[in-house]
């Protein structure tokens, strides 16, 4: 980091309401941070909720500025906004902000905030160059109807400093193939539990992208802010001459423990697997495999033979009959029940792909004699892990950002780590 941000961060206040054309606007900013000559107003941030839905149209919004996607965030402008600026200009003046910046470092979590009386979406970001606080206003539908830039509130900024300081995250590669992979842990380990994601079935990313959100980057850091190392990598592609559950799974998830368990701080006896979708349904493939695994936690998994379920979910289905076969033949309840290691399910009531009745129930009645298992289910939640009923569709609504319910993260790190009371 260059510089001390609050020796250069004076009183700014940069509003979209003050510019009356795209050009103007955009020299006006640049002006507005140069000679930053407007006073600082009140935060009026306060410790009332956040209403839920303003803020995920926020993080929906910020999320788009931050892949630097300005046409969808362009597209979440109220429409009296978008009447005054052209998409250009809001590009322009996004980008002449950020020229005098520098790119942003790291933002805390949306909080509840006043503008003009009205309430607002309120993040603290630590740009290169200086902090501040962006403000933004959503109407009913979802819609951003203007925003502006404070100097950032003195403690949340120290929080976000000190939330930041908890956790680091370092790049590496995961079994022969060298899949490029990201190790998230707290900052400070020792004896530190560790969890191994292992993806839906398809070509996956190591976030595990679907759509607009990343699951796994979402619970890579939600577990890593609680205590738990976390190691999501790409997935390894599937191809004729390798195309078994072994090669698309298995000896890269052992390859990854490997790993793991050479790194200092990281306890080798606490290293759980958790499985997303077909990820989930292999999960007790690897435990078998490598023996030593503290324990398996299940999103979404399938616990019929996978072929009866997997078409409908690949992008491309055309796969060699080898695979299939290999996929009738497993059978994931008989080898869990056989490894006989801790279990989690996560399962959503709203998944109509791994669903209660045909999956959740099997996994239940097949390993309920083994005192195994702890179950978990979310009213709300689809197969994507995104609840339902958020987004229509249409286009007066746009959709919310896919997150992962931060619910879903607190009972696994309270599986991983029961408090003493829960022992």
């Amino acid at each position: 980091m260059t510089g001390n941000p609050e020796e250069k961060t004076r009183p700014l206040q940069i509003n979209a309401r003050l510019a009356v054309g795209g050009a103007f606007l955009l020299l006006l900013v640049i002006a507005l941070i140069a000679m930053s000559l407007f006073q600082q107003k009140p935060s009026g941030d306060n410790e009332r909720p956040l209403d839920p839905d303003r803020a995920a149209a926020a993080e929906h919004f910020i999320r788009f500025i931050e892949r630097t996607d300005y046409a969808s965030a362009y597209a979440m402008l109220g429409s009296r906004f978008q009447q005054r600026f052209s998409q250009e200009s809001f590009q322009g003046t996004w980008e002449g902000f950020l020229a005098r910046t520098g790119p942003l470092q790291m933002r805390n979590k949306a909080r509840a905030g006043l503008d003009d009386s009205l309430e607002a979406v309120v993040y603290t970001m630590q740009f290169r160059d200086m902090a501040l606080d962006l403000r933004l206003l959503i109407d009913t539908t979802g819609r951003v109807s203007d925003f502006a830039f404070d100097t950032a509130h003195p403690q949340a900024l120290a929080q976000m400093r000190s939330q930041a300081s908890h956790y680091v995250e370092r790049e590496t590669w995961v079994g022969e193939m060298r899949l490029p992979g990201l190790l998230t842990s707290p900052a400070r380990m020792q004896q530190t539990s560790a969890v191994i994601l292992m993806h839906e079935a398809g070509f996956q990313d190591r976030d595990q992208t679907i759509g607009n959100g990343k699951p796994f980057r979402d619970l890579a850091y939600g577990l890593a802010a609680r205590g738990i190392a976390v190691l999501r990598y790409q997935k390894r592609p599937l191809s004729a001459e390798a195309a078994t559950l072994n090669d698309e799974y298995v000896d890269d998830a052992v390859a990854a423990i490997n790993l793991l368990r050479q790194i200092p701080g990281i306890d080798p006896a606490r290293i759980y697997i958790a499985g997303y979708g077909l990820g989930g349904s292999v999960a007790p493939l690897v435990a078998e495999r490598d023996g030593n695994i503290a324990g398996l936690i299940l999103l979404a998994a399938d616990a019929r033979p996978a072929q009866t379920t997997l078409a409908s979910r690949l992008s491309s289905p055309r796969l060699p009959a080898g695979y299939w076969e290999n996929l009738a033949r497993y059978d994931p309840v008989a080898t869990a029940r056989l490894v006989g290691r801790p279990l989690l399910l996560i399962q959503g009531d709203r998944d109509s792909q791994v669903t209660v009745n045909n999956d959740l129930a099997r996994w239940e009645a097949g390993l309920a004699n083994c005192g195994c298992i702890t179950s978990k289910r979310y009213a709300t939640i689809d197969h994507s892990l995104l609840p339902v009923g958020i987004q229509d569709g249409s286009a007066a609504s746009p959709p919310v950002f896919h997150q992962l319910p931060a619910q879903v993260i607190d009972d696994i790190a309270a599986w991983i780590e029961p408090s003493p009371a829960a022992q």
